[in-house]
């Protein structure tokens, strides 16, 4: 199977089974016309017993990075207008025993913190890549989309069980946002229509 079967068949960005994010907000998006604009924020890389301390001056510069990463792919691919935020998210994520437990509480965060940004384009985009101690392996990624208001619109969680994951054979944080562009390739245009099962979006 190519590399582009899979991540038409394995693109994730479906949020139907989940009541946090909100149904109207996922229909918009995906009835909208042409490209959107969004911001960017810092990778975050989280692993066990690490306490992260975001903040603009603290965000480590790889994190800025892989963010500015998906700003240029998603520009490149003409899927949206995207820009790298000017600030890190102030809320302290951190890595929390179950992927899907996890998922939940930093969406929650990302939404609530969106609320009150202000910022100035349609959406805001985060990305999570989950790795064990000493690294050398991805445990899991997470995808955030949510409108200016703080509305969760799109997003999902991929693992070893995921084959648009074990793809990629994720070795470091790059290889993880690999997998993250892999997953927002269902904001292309050109592949909206495709029927792509959902990988995993927990209920909250």
């Amino acid at each position: 199977m190519s590399r582009i079967t899979i991540i038409l068949t394995g693109c994730m960005l479906l949020a139907a089974c989940s009541s946090k994010i909100s149904k109207a907000c996922t229909e918009a998006f995906h009835a909208r016309v042409g490209k959107f604009t969004v911001t960017v924020y810092p990778v975050h890389v989280l692993q066990p017993g690490e306490e992260p301390q975001p903040g603009a001056l603290l965000t480590p510069e790889s994190e800025i990075q892989l963010a500015q990463i998906i700003v240029d792919t998603l520009n490149e691919r003409g899927i949206a207008v995207a820009t790298l935020a000017a600030t890190d998210l102030t809320i302290p994520f951190k890595f929390v025993m179950g992927q899907d437990k996890m998922w939940k509480v930093s969406g929650n965060l990302f939404a609530t913190e969106i609320a009150s940004a202000n910022i100035n384009t349609d959406y805001a985009l985060l990305v999570e890549v989950l790795i064990p101690p000493g690294a050398g392996e991805v445990w899991g990624v997470h995808v955030y989309l949510a409108n200016s208001m703080g509305t969760l619109c799109e997003g999902g969680l991929t693992n070893s069980h995921h084959e648009i994951f074990t793809a990629v054979e994720p070795r470091d944080r790059s290889d993880g946002v690999e997998i993250a562009l892999a997953m927002l390739h269902c904001l292309d245009p050109i592949t909206i229509g495709v029927d792509r099962p959902s990988m995993y979006t927990p209920s909250f």
